[in-house]
C-alpha cells in the first residue's frame, strides 16, 4: 500500500466516536509486519500512533489554546499518511521549526522510541481516574431497573460525558489515550492535570450521587518523557493514594447531584417524582428516602438509577439486538422473572482476562497502552455478542461489559455453552501473538464464573458467590493448565441455598482419593463434557431418576462399592439389552473427556495415578441446563 486516502482518514479520525471498530488495522510503523493472523497484542496500529502523537503534540505545545490549532491538528493527524508505509518525513511538515521538533518528538514518544529529542518546555501532565468498587455501585439492589440504570449511567459517562471534557481548549479529543471500562487515561498540557482530575471525580459524583471514584494527575517534565512506563507506574500509585485519602461517600449520597450534569442535549433524562423523606429507600435499604415516584420511595442515588433504567434499553442491549438481528423494537425485560422466561432459572456470568496485569506492566508506550486497552475491550464485546447469538439468546441483561471483564445475566439454558463459546472466541483473538526472538509470551485468556439459580435469588448474593469462589477457582485452574487456555467454573443452585464452601461441597467424601467434580473446565474439557452429556441424552435409557441414584451412590458409598453399583447398572441397562450402540457412543465420549484430564476411564471414575475423578455428579447437576435438557424449575411446573 503506497498511499492512503489522507483526507478520508482525517474525516474518519475527527468524526468517528468509536475508532475501536475502525478500518485502520495497519502496522503503526514500517518495521512492524507480521504473518498471517494480524499483529501481536501490544503492537500498535497506525490509528494508535496517529491519535496518540497528536495528543502528545497538543500537550507539549498547549496547542488547543493557539489560534492556529485547527490547522496544526490537521497536519499532525495527516502527517506521513500519503507516504505510508515509509516513515513520515519531518521535512514535509509546513510549520515553525520549534513546532516541527515537538511533533517529531511526539511521534517517537508515542511509539516509545529512544531516538527522541524533546524540545525544552514545561513537559506534560498525565491524568488517570474513574470508578472504584464499581460492582458495589451496580449491585446495591437486585432490582433489575436499578442495575440497568446504574450500568447505563456509567456507560454514558464513559462514552459521552468524559469525552465531552476534551472538546474545547485547553484540551483536544486526541489527548484521551483510553476511555472505557469505567476509567480514563489522558495526557494534557502541564498545569492542567489537577483541575481535570477533580472535574472527573465531580462528574461521577454528581451523575451517580454515590459511585466511589478517584482521579489523580502526575507532572512529567521533559526529561521523564523517555521513560513513560515509569511515569504510568507512578500515576497508578497516585490514583491509589487518592482513593485511600478520599472521605467515605456521605450517608445521603454526594452533595449537589444532577443526573444530567455534562449530558449532551439528546442524552438528557426527564426526571420525575416528588421530594419525600422518611424511612429507608425501598431499593437499596441503606439511605434515607429523598424522592417518591408513586410506587417507589427512593434515595437520590437509587432515584437516578431508576430514571435511567426506566427510560431506555441499555446501549449494549441495543447493539446486541442489532448484531443478533433481533430488531430495533425488541424490548427489554422489566423483571428478572421476565428475563428468566419459562425456565424460571437465570445464569449469571462474571469473567475477566488472565495475565492482564503482567501484560500492562510490559507496555512501554502510550500507543501500546491505547492499542491493548481498545483491542481487549473490543474482544470482550465481540466474543460475548457472538457467543450469545450462536446460542440463540434473545433475553440478556448486560451489567458490565468493558475493559477486560464481563458481567451479564441470561436465561439458564445453554449457560455452559455460552461460557465456552465466548471464552474460546476471546482466547482466539490473542492466540496469534508473535513474540520477539527469545521472548516468552504471556498468554492472554479469559476465565469465567457462572452460577445458575432461581430468578428470585438476589443478584448481589450470586455475585458474591461468583467473585468469592467461582471466578477465583477458574483463574487458579487457568494458571495450572498444561496448555494455555481459558477456564470456566459453573455451579447450579438447585435447592436455592447458597453454599458457604463450594470447594468443600465438591471435595473428598468417604474416599479422600476421589474428587467429585471435574470442574473447573478448560474450554477443551467443557466441550468434551457437553459431548458426553449429549451422548447420555441420546442413549435414551438412563433416566433422570437413575442418574440421581448413581450420584447418591458415588457420594455415599466407598469407591469399590460405587464402582460395583455402576457396573451393575451399565450391564442391566445397556449390555443385556439392544442399547449397545448407544452405550458405545457414551463410552467413546467418556474416554475423550478422560483424555483431556490425562486420565483413563475406570468404571464411574477417571483414574489419574492415585487420584480418581468422576463426571457423573457434574452431569446430574448441569444436564438440565445443557442443550436438550430441562431445568428443575420447568420440570416442577409440569
Amino acid at each position: 500500500m503506497r498511499e492512503l486516502p489522507a483526507q478520508a482518514i482525517f474525516q474518519e479520525l475527527t468524526t468517528n466516536q468509536d475508532l475501536r471498530r475502525s478500518a485502520f488495522e495497519l502496522p503503526a510503523a514500517p518495521e512492524i509486519y507480521h504473518g498471517q493472523g494480524g499483529p501481536p497484542v501490544a503492537s500498535p496500529w497506525l490509528v494508535d500512533r496517529i491519535l496518540v502523537r497528536t495528543g502528545i503534540f497538543a500537550a507539549l505545545v498547549a496547542g488547543p489554546t493557539r489560534p492556529d490549532w485547527p490547522e496544526l491538528r490537521k497536519t499532525a493527524l495527516l502527517w506521513g499518511l500519503d507516504d505510508y508505509p515509509r516513515e513520515p518525513d519531518p521535512a514535509a511538515l509546513p510549520m515553525h521549526p520549534d513546532l516541527r521538533a515537538a511533533l517529531v518528538a511526539a511521534d517517537r514518544l508515542a511509539l516509545g522510541r529512544d531516538d527522541v529529542a524533546v524540545p525544552a518546555g514545561p513537559g506534560v501532565d498525565l491524568v488517570k481516574g474513574g470508578v472504584v468498587k464499581v460492582k458495589q455501585y451496580l449491585l446495591e439492589t437486585s432490582k433489575i431497573k436499578a442495575i440497568r440504570g446504574a450500568s447505563t449511567l456509567l456507560d454514558n459517562i464513559n462514552l459521552a460525558r468524559l469525552p465531552a471534557l476534551f472538546q474545547g481548549a485547553p484540551f483536544t479529543p486526541e489527548m484521551v489515550v483510553y476511555a472505557g471500562g469505567g476509567h480514563v487515561l489522558a495526557i494534557v498540557p502541564a498545569g492542567e492535570g489537577p483541575a481535570l482530575a477533580r472535574e472527573i471525580e465531580r462528574l461521577y459524583e454528581r451523575v451517580t450521587a454515590s459511585a466511589q471514584c478517584a482521579a489523580a494527575s502526575l507532572h512529567a517534565p521533559v526529561e521523564r518523557l523517555h521513560h513513560m512506563r515509569t511515569c504510568l507506574d507512578d500515576l497508578e500509585m497516585a490514583v491509589r493514594e487518592r482513593q485511600m485519602a478520599r472521605l467515605p461517600v456521605p450517608v445521603t449520597g454526594y452533595p449537589d447531584p444532577d443526573i444530567n450534569y455534562m449530558a449532551q442535549s439528546g442524552d438528557q433524562y426527564r426526571p420525575y417524582g416528588e421530594p419525600a423523606s422518611g424511612e429507608r429507600c425501598s431499593y437499596c435499604g441503606i439511605r434515607p428516602v429523598s424522592w417518591s415516584t408513586g410506587d417507589e420511595r427512593l434515595c437520590t442515588p437509587c432515584w437516578h438509577k431508576f430514571i435511567a433504567g426506566t427510560a431506555e434499553r441499555s446501549r449494549l442491549f441495543a447493539e446486541y439486538a442489532e448484531y443478533a438481528g433481533l430488531g430495533k423494537d425488541t424490548g427489554f425485560r422489566q423483571t428478572l422473572e421476565d428475563l428468566a422466561g419459562e425456565g424460571r432459572d437465570l445464569a449469571v456470568f462474571y469473567g475477566d482476562g488472565n495475565n492482564m496485569g503482567q501484560i500492562v506492566l510490559k507496555l512501554g508506550s502510550l500507543a501500546e497502552y491505547r492499542h491493548f486497552s481498545c483491542r481487549n475491550e473490543d474482544a470482550v464485546v465481540k466474543a460475548t455478542f457472538q457467543a450469545l447469538k450462536q446460542n440463540g439468546v434473545k433475553a440478556v441483561e448486560f451489567v458490565a461489559l468493558g475493559g477486560d471483564d464481563l458481567f451479564f445475566i441470561t436465561p439458564a439454558q445453554n449457560a455452559l455453552a455460552i461460557a465456552h463459546d465466548l471464552g474460546s472466541l476471546f482466547d482466539q483473538t490473542f492466540s496469534n501473538r508473535t513474540p520477539q526472538a527469545g521472548a516468552r509470551v504471556t498468554p492472554i485468556t479469559m476465565s469465567v464464573g457462572v452460577v445458575i439459580a432461581h430468578s428470585h435469588t438476589p443478584i448481589r448474593n450470586l455475585f458474591e458467590l461468583l467473585s468469592g469462589s467461582l471466578l477465583p477457582s477458574a483463574k487458579r485452574a487457568a494458571r495450572t493448565a498444561t496448555v494455555p487456555s481459558g477456564t470456566v467454573d459453573i455451579l447450579a443452585l438447585t435447592g436455592g441455598q447458597l453454599p458457604e464452601d463450594v470447594e468443600g461441597r465438591r471435595g473428598p467424601g468417604r474416599d479422600i482419593r476421589v474428587r467429585y467434580t471435574l470442574r473447573p473446565f478448560t474450554w477443551k474439557q467443557a466441550e468434551a463434557f457437553m459431548e458426553l452429556a449429549a451422548a447420555v441424552v441420546q442413549s435414551q435409557t438412563w433416566s433422570t431418576a437413575g442418574l440421581h441414584a448413581l450420584r447418591d451412590a458415588l457420594i455415599r458409598m466407598g469407591r469399590a462399592e460405587a464402582d460395583l453399583y455402576y457396573r451393575y447398572q451399565v450391564a442391566r441397562l445397556f449390555l443385556q439389552t439392544k442399547k449397545n450402540k448407544q452405550w458405545n457412543a457414551v463410552e467413546r465420549a467418556l474416554a475423550q473427556l478422560a483424555a483431556t484430564y490425562g486420565a483413563e476411564v475406570d468404571g464411574p471414575f477417571f483414574r489419574r495415578g492415585d487420584e480418581y475423578l468422576t463426571p457423573w455428579i457434574d452431569l446430574v447437576e448441569l444436564m438440565p441446563y445443557l442443550e436438550g435438557g430441562e431445568s428443575d424449575a420447568a420440570q416442577a411446573e409440569r
